[in-house]
């Protein structure tokens, strides 16, 4: 008898969900996930701050190169100057930001991040 319920109540449970579905649709409110059209300005947009990036560091990068650093060695120096913290706006979703982290070289690193807010510290 059990089973017969609980066979009853899923079926019951399916169409109450396709009527919710169907009177969703009917509302105008879009379901599913985000099609491509919906993500190429997302992926424009970040394609765009990425580029900003690489333009404000190019400075440092070629500093680095100048003093005739290594690859490992740039890499060792910019990871001294950052670090990626936990970000108390976006722990919901459990992402993360980098930070700027001032050391004792006396460089400041204001003026590459300063229209840039999510790497400002």
């Amino acid at each position: 008898m059990m089973a017969v319920f609980a066979e009853y109540e899923a079926k019951r449970i399916s169409e109450r969900t396709k009527d919710a579905l169907k009177a969703a649709k009917a509302r105008g409110v879009v379901l599913g996930a985000a099609g491509a059209a919906n993500l190429k300005p997302n992926i424009e947009a970040r394609q765009q701050a990425t580029d900003l990036f690489a333009r404000k560091l190019s400075g440092v990068i070629e500093g680095m190169k100048a003093r005739g650093l290594t690859q490992r060695a740039m890499a060792d120096e910019l990871n001294g100057r950052w670090r990626v913290v936990a970000d108390p706006a976006s722990a919901r979703d459990g992402s993360r930001r980098l930070t700027k982290q001032k050391r004792s070289t006396g460089s400041n690193y204001d003026d590459h991040y300063a229209n840039q807010p999510e790497l400002a510290a």
